[in-house]
C-alpha cells in the first residue's frame, strides 16, 4: 500500500512539476545574469521561448522581470509565434506576459503566414485579440502584389483578414490607385468600403494612353468584379491637359464593371 501511495504521489508531482514549467520562460543564451534575488533575468545573444504560448524570441539582450512578467528584447529581435505562423523583426520589443501583448519601438516587418507583408513602426501586436495596430504609417503586401498604404492610425484583423484606416491608399495589381477615408478592406473577399473615394485609373486603362482617367465619389464599395460609388464625378480626359478636351460625367450611382471595362 505505501508503495502505491508513494506512486501516486510521484505522478501528481510530475504533473504539476509539468504544469509549472509549460508556464514558464526558457532561455538558451551565451552569457545569463541573475539579480534581485531571481526576480530579474538578463540574457545575452539569446533565444527565448515560452512554451504555453509557442513563442520563440531571438534578440542579442533578453530582460525578464518575473514580478511585473515583462520581457524586453534588444537589438536583432526575431519573433517567431508558432500557433499563428506570424513572425516579427525589429530593433527593440516588449512582451506583457499577462496581457499577451507585444509591443515593437522602431520601424518592424510582419510575414503573415506569407501571405501579408507588413512594414510599420511603433505597433502593437495583441495575441488575445488577434490585432495588429498602430498610429504611423504602415504599408501591406499582399500575396496577389496589391499594396495598402495606411495612415493616421490601422487595425489589421489577422483571422478576420480585415484592414482599417483613417486614410488609405490602395495600389492594384492593374497599377489602379485608390484613395479612401475611413475604409475597410476585406482581403478574403477583396471587398473595399470606404468614403470621400478617388480613383487614378492606369493611364491606357479604358484604351487610349493619353487619357488621365480619374473616378471620385462621396462613399464608395468595391469587389473583384465591379466598383460602386455614389454623388460620383468620372472623366477620362484630364482638364489640366491642355490636348484633351475637358468634360465630366456625373451620377448619384456610378457602376464601373472591373472585367469589361
Amino acid at each position: 500500500m505505501r508503495i502505491s501511495y508513494l506512486i501516486i504521489i510521484f505522478i501528481i508531482f510530475c504533473s504539476f512539476t509539468k504544469s509549472l514549467l509549460a508556464d514558464e520562460v526558457n532561455f538558451n543564451a551565451k552569457k545569463m545574469e541573475v539579480e534581485e534575488n531571481g526576480n530579474k533575468i538578463i540574457a545575452f545573444i539569446s533565444e527565448t521561448y515560452i512554451p504555453k504560448k509557442k513563442i520563440n524570441i531571438k534578440s542579442d539582450i533578453a530582460n525578464y522581470n518575473k514580478k511585473e512578467q515583462i520581457l524586453n528584447f534588444i537589438d536583432k529581435v526575431k519573433l517567431s509565434d508558432l500557433n499563428n505562423n506570424l513572425y516579427i523583426e525589429g530593433d527593440k520589443m516588449k512582451y506583457e506576459k499577462d496581457k499577451d501583448l507585444f509591443y515593437s519601438y522602431g520601424n518592424t516587418k510582419f510575414n503573415i503566414n506569407d501571405k501579408y507583408i507588413i512594414f510599420s513602426k511603433n505597433v502593437f501586436y495583441n495575441r488575445n485579440t488577434q490585432t495588429i495596430y498602430g498610429d504611423d504609417f504602415t504599408k501591406i503586401e499582399d500575396d496577389k502584389k496589391n499594396i495598402f498604404k495606411l495612415k493616421d492610425g490601422f487595425i489589421f484583423d489577422i483571422e478576420k483578414e480585415l484592414i482599417k484606416s483613417k486614410s488609405s491608399t490602395v495600389l492594384d495589381n492593374e497599377n489602379n490607385t485608390y484613395f479612401f477615408e475611413n475604409s475597410i478592406v476585406n482581403l478574403k473577399t477583396n471587398e473595399i468600403a470606404g468614403k470621400e473615394l478617388k480613383v487614378e485609373f492606369e493611364k491606357s486603362y479604358f484604351g487610349n494612353e493619353k487619357n488621365d482617367p480619374v473616378l471620385k465619389g462621396r462613399s464608395s464599395y468595391s469587389n473583384d468584379d465591379e466598383l460602386k460609388v455614389y454623388k460620383a464625378v468620372f472623366s477620362t480626359c484630364n482638364i489640366e491637359n491642355k490636348k484633351c478636351r475637358g468634360w465630366e460625367l456625373s451620377a448619384d450611382e456610378f457602376k464601373h464593371d472591373k472585367s469589361k471595362k
